[in-house]
């Protein structure tokens, strides 16, 4: 497996990816597919590659995680908790102690996901776009931790 930011020309595929999986995951919900996804720079993300395939996505801005997405075949291998781990280290490299994110309160799985790796729920809001809930998790970083 490789982890690695995307060439320039690889950025419209990191944005499909991410389409796809968003559209699988919540399409249907709120609106038919495809849904809305921000603009994000996805030059900054990190991608994780077998033999060469996309099979995830992570970004970090600020002190924000603000996308992880596994593809449905890769899940349960630990390509989630690489990414996470990559996103945190960047959001510490930046000299900030409290990381963030948010999750649509109705993926439990995810929720669940990421408090086994340490976050902790610190409420439930209502999505500032869409007529639904997310749950806000923080996680406190060790400067120590590489």
């Amino acid at each position: 497996m490789d982890f690695r930011h995307p060439e320039p020309e690889e950025c419209t595929g990191v944005k499909v990816f991410v389409q796809t999986i968003v559209d699988e995951v919540y399409g249907g919900l709120w609106a038919e597919p495809p849904l809305l996804i921000d603009q994000e720079d996805w030059s900054r993300s990190w991608m994780a590659l077998d033999d060469g395939m996309l099979i995830g996505v992570a970004l970090s801005r600020e002190g924000w995680v603000e996308d992880l997405w596994i593809s449905p075949g890769s899940r349960r291998r630990g390509v989630g908790s690489q990414l996470l781990a990559m996103a945190e280290a960047e959001i510490r490299d930046r000299g900030i102690r409290t990381a963030s994110l948010r999750v649509l309160s109705l993926n439990q799985n995810a929720i669940r996901f990421y408090e086994k790796r340490g976050w902790q729920t610190d409420g439930e809001y209502r999505h500032e776009r869409f007529p639904v809930p997310v749950t806000e998790l923080r996680k406190h970083l060790d400067p120590c931790v590489l």
